[in-house]
C-alpha cells in the first residue's frame, strides 16, 4: 500500500507529516495561510500572515491565500508581497513550464488558492474553489485561430481552424463552441486561454457589439443549419425564441447574470442544446414533435385494421392482414359474381338504350381478353326475380345478351357465367 503520511514537492523534497522535523516545515521551508485584501486592479498582491518572516521566504515554502477580490491587472505583472518580505512574481506551470496564470480573472474574490516559492516566483500549485459552481472549465486543447481573434471573444470552429462568431460566418456543429480571453493571431494557436464554460463574459463585446439584454434570460445564437454546416444569421444573438417556424435553428449559449457585475455579463455554458420551432411549439434540432396529415414528426404504430386514426402509421403486419382480407373478399366476389373459374378472370359491362340493357361478357387469360375464343355455349345468362324465380336469357354471338326492362319490370337483376370447356 502506498506511504499516504508523505507527499512530493514541486522542489523534489518530501513532506513527511509523521516527521516531527516535517510538521514544523521541511528544513527551513514551512506552511502557512495568509489573506489578500488588494484592490483588483493592483498588481502587488499584499499577504497578511503574521507569522511570516523573511527567513521563512525560502524555496520549499508553501501558503495558502484566500482572495477578496477578483484581480483586473495585467496577469504579467502579478507578484505577492507576503507580510512586506518582497514581491515576487506570480507564476503557473503551464505544459511542464514556468508561466503565467491562465487569465486575468484566475485569481477570484472569496477563493483560496496555495502558492509554493521556489527561490524566485511565487508558483500557484492548487486553486480552492469555495463557490458553489465552476468559475470555468479548460478547453485543454491547441486552438488555431483562421482569422485574428479579439481577446474576450465566443468564437467557433471548424477543421480548418476557429474565428469569432459574426453575422455570415460558417462553422462545424460537431466542433464546441470556446470562449477567447486572449487575442489571438491569424494562423497561430493557443492552449491555456481557451474556455468550454466560463461566467461574467460580457456578451456585448464578445458575441455582439452593443447588444443589450435582461437579467437572468437565455440567450441563443441564431443560425441556419444544412448538414454539420451552421451560418450564423445577421442578427448573430438573441434572448427570445421564436412563436412560429421561421426555419432558424437557435443554440442555446448561456445565461446572462443578474447584472451585479456589470450590463450584459453571462456564463457561457459547457453544453449547448439547438432548438427550433416546428409543428407549433419550440422542439429539440431534428424533432417535429407527432405527425399529421400536414406535417413530418413523429408517428404512433397502429397494427388494427379497422382504424379510423388520421394521427397514427398502420404496421406491416396491419398491412399484411388487410391485403390477406382483400384478397380473400376478392376471391369470393369474383367466383359468385364475376365468374372467376382457375386462371380465367370473368367480368362485364353493360349500357341501356331506348328500354333495352344490353349485357357484353369480358373473359380474360394471363392479361388479355380471350371473350371470343370460346363458344356461345360457355356463356349463360339468367334475370332473377326480386322472389328468385330465374329465366334463361338469349346468349347472341358477342356472347352477350339484352333485357327488355319493360318485359321483367324492375327490381331483378342478371347474373352472367362463363364456364370454359374442359380440356
Amino acid at each position: 500500500m502506498a506511504d499516504i503520511s508523505k507527499i512530493k514537492l514541486p522542489n523534489g523534497s518530501e513532506y513527511d507529516f509523521k516527521d516531527a522535523e516535517a510538521r514544523s516545515g521541511i528544513g527551513n521551508a514551512k506552511l502557512f495561510y495568509g489573506t489578500c485584501e488588494t484592490a483588483a486592479a493592483t498588481t502587488e498582491k499584499a499577504v497578511v500572515c503574521s507569522a511570516f518572516t523573511s527567513s521563512d521566504l525560502v524555496a520549499g515554502t508553501i501558503i495558502t491565500v484566500l482572495f477578496s477580490a477578483t484581480n483586473s491587472a495585467a496577469i504579467g505583472s502579478l507578484t505577492l508581497n507576503v507580510n512586506s518580505t518582497g514581491a515576487k512574481s506570480i507564476k503557473y506551470i503551464y505544459n511542464s513550464s514556468i508561466s503565467n496564470i491562465p487569465s486575468v480573472s484566475y485569481i477570484r474574490a472569496g477563493q483560496a488558492y496555495q502558492f509554493y516559492y521556489d527561490g524566485t516566483y511565487w508558483v500557484v500549485l492548487m486553486m480552492y474553489n469555495t463557490n458553489t459552481l465552476p468559475t470555468h472549465l479548460y478547453h485543454y486543447n491547441n486552438i488555431k485561430a483562421k482569422t485574428a481573434i479579439t481577446a474576450e471573444s465566443l468564437i467557433c470552429g471548424d477543421e480548418s481552424g476557429y474565428q469569432k462568431v459574426a453575422g455570415g460566418v460558417t462553422f462545424d456543429i460537431s466542433y464546441p463552441l470556446v470562449w477567447c480571453t486572449t487575442a489571438v493571431a491569424a494562423n497561430t494557436s493557443d492552449y491555456s486561454h481557451m474556455f468550454l464554460c466560463h461566467y461574467d463574459r460580457n456578451i456585448a463585446t464578445g458575441v455582439k457589439t452593443g447588444y443589450t439584454s435582461t437579467a437572468n434570460k437565455v440567450q441563443y445564437l441564431i443560425t441556419t443549419i444544412s448538414g454539420k454546416t451552421a451560418t450564423i444569421d445577421s442578427s448573430i444573438v438573441t434572448d427570445t425564441l421564436p412563436t412560429t417556424d421561421d426555419g432558424k435553428v437557435y443554440i442555446v449559449l448561456g445565461k446572462l447574470g443578474n447584472q451585479s457585475t456589470g450590463t450584459n455579463y453571462f456564463l457561457l455554458y459547457p453544453e449547448h442544446p439547438m432548438l427550433w420551432y416546428k409543428n407549433g411549439d419550440i422542439r429539440p434540432y431534428g424533432s417535429y414533435g407527432n405527425a399529421t396529415t400536414s406535417a413530418y414528426g413523429i408517428t404512433k404504430l397502429n397494427t388494427a385494421t379497422n382504424s379510423t386514426s388520421t394521427t397514427e402509421a398502420a404496421t406491416p403486419s396491419a398491412v399484411k392482414a388487410a391485403y390477406d382480407l382483400a384478397n380473400d373478399a376478392n376471391g369470393t366476389a369474383n367466383t359468385t359474381l364475376s365468374g372467376l373459374n382457375g386462371s380465367y378472370i370473368y367480368d362485364h359491362t353493360f349500357s341501356i338504350s331506348n328500354g333495352i340493357a344490353t349485357f357484353t361478357p369480358h373473359v380474360y387469360l394471363k392479361g388479355e381478353e380471350v371473350t371470343s375464343n370460346y363458344a356461345i355455349s360457355c356463356f349463360v345468362w339468367k334475370y332473377r326475380t326480386i322472389t328468385g324465380s330465374e329465366v334463361t336469357l338469349t346468349t347472341k354471338s358477342d356472347r352477350g345478351c339484352d333485357v327488355t326492362i319493360s318485359n321483367y319490370g324492375y327490381g331483378g337483376h342478371v347474373v352472367g357465367a362463363f364456364t370454359p370447356p374442359s380440356s
